[in-house]
């Protein structure tokens, strides 16, 4: 289906030559309106063998199928297509099913709230609900013998190949979608290459020797123009470069939405706002980790800079951030110290009843810390001088080559006592 362009085949007695005659008559249907087509393809041609009670069987054909309406060429016509479809169809009584194929993008499921759409729709979603992964594996154990069968190379693969923990693998990263399956099949049955060594290409034992190489290069394209739809792109990539930093399970403590909205200085609710164009590969809720990430592959995608290109996520950039976050959210909550002659009284400066952002600032900026590259190290030195306590001087003496983090070890003994609900003598 192109952007504007209606042109069905009915099986109904005479209606494919009507709408060509249609056609003929006027060429230039195809590019007039949306309305003006379905009307002049569908409803007239239709008019005939409705009137004379064809679609009263039980096994006349009915169904229009619409694949890909989330690849029209922007949101304002797909949203156009669902409009004027709701109206004809719902003022004429058309008795066609239509079945519409497509990501369960933000635009397109309000227009399937509004109107009269909620009336006579419902929704169908390739979840876990149909055992996706027992296709996919049955797909993929398919064509993988297919290519140990067929392929002009067959004669180097092992008998065994690929493993059954290989396979396993490759299921769990298609997260229930074919798209990723697919793209390994075509990749590894290329009869001009060697399955094998396309395969560890896909599983990363071994880099690609040139961009032509590149095994996902489909499923990246596709990853590309999702993201592109989304509007802040930088608060979403920093939102989505922290959450794969927490699912490498370093940190240990989690943030729930909320939480998660008030340590990025967000709003209540930003969140979904932000989210809301990615709805297709992200997921929103308010109870532990708030963001999910619907396909494993999406991570592999946005770590790589040579896959995801203005989209990559830098991890010690993020780290860099978020330090810069926690030091933010520890000045905020701090007790004034206390000071008497030559010792040093630390009293609890971090409630252990804090919000969730407070605790996972106190919590994790030795982390940040730890891992915040070499080029924001005078960040981070100017973070420590700006810190409000006691600060001796021979917390900062140089040394050639030596890390700031060796440098500073009474700060960083202080920052882990933030935490702990009693108090602490310092001589």
């Amino acid at each position: 289906m192109g952007e504007y362009l209606f042109f069905p085949v009915f099986p109904t007695p005479g209606t494919q030559e009507k709408i060509v005659s249609a056609i003929e008559r006027d060429p230039l249907i195809v590019t007039r309106s949306l309305e003006a087509q379905v009307v002049a393809l569908i409803v007239d041609p239709l008019h005939e063998p409705l009137e004379e009670g064809y679609f009263d069987a039980p096994n006349s054909r009915r169904l229009i199928v619409i694949d890909g309406l989330d690849e029209c060429s922007d949101s304002a016509a797909q949203c156009s297509i669902l409009q004027v479809i709701s109206r004809l169809f719902h003022h004429y009584r058309l008795p066609f099913l239509i079945f519409i194929a497509s990501r369960p993008e933000r635009h397109l499921l309000h227009s399937f709230s509004t109107g009269s759409l909620p009336e006579f729709h419902t929704t169908l979603a390739l979840d876990e609900t149909y055992q996706p992964d027992d296709d996919i594996r049955l797909f993929l154990t398919d064509n993988f013998r297919q290519i140990q069968d067929t392929h002009p190379m067959r004669r180097y693969l092992d008998h065994s190949w690929p493993s059954v923990d290989v396979l396993d693998g490759l299921v769990e990263k298609s997260s229930g979608q074919f798209i990723y399956a697919s793209t390994v099949v075509k990749y590894v049955s290329s009869i001009r290459h060697q399955p094998a060594d396309r395969l560890n290409v896909v599983l990363g034992i071994r880099p690609p020797r040139h961009a032509r190489e590149m095994p996902f290069g489909e499923l990246d394209a596709l990853y590309r123009h999702i993201f592109s739809c989304v509007e802040d792109r930088d608060a979403v990539l920093l939102i989505l470069g922290f959450c794969l930093l927490e699912l490498s399970g370093a940190s240990g403590y989690l943030m729930d939405a909320i939480a998660l909205e008030r340590f990025f200085l967000l709003n209540q609710g930003d969140l979904k706002m932000l989210f809301g164009d990615l709805s297709s590969v992200i997921s929103i809720s308010r109870g532990g980790l708030p963001i999910h990430i619907l396909h494993a592959s999406l991570g592999d995608f946005l770590l790589d800079t040579a896959r995801s290109k203005e989209f990559y996520i830098n991890p010690p950039s993020i780290h860099a951030t978020c330090m810069h976050l926690c030091f933010q959210h520890n000045k905020q909550c701090m007790s004034t110290f206390i000071y008497f002659q030559k010792e040093l009284l630390y009293i609890c400066l971090i409630d252990p009843a804090s919000d969730g952002h407070i605790m996972y600032a106190a919590h994790n900026l030795l982390w940040h810390c730890e891992n915040t590259p070499p080029s924001a190290y005078s960040q981070l030195y100017q973070e420590i001088l700006d810190f409000p306590f006691h600060r001796p001087q021979s917390c900062f003496r140089t040394s050639r080559g030596r890390s700031l983090f060796i440098l500073v070890p009474q700060f960083l003994s202080f920052i882990k006592t933030l935490v702990r609900p009693i108090y602490f003598f310092l001589v």
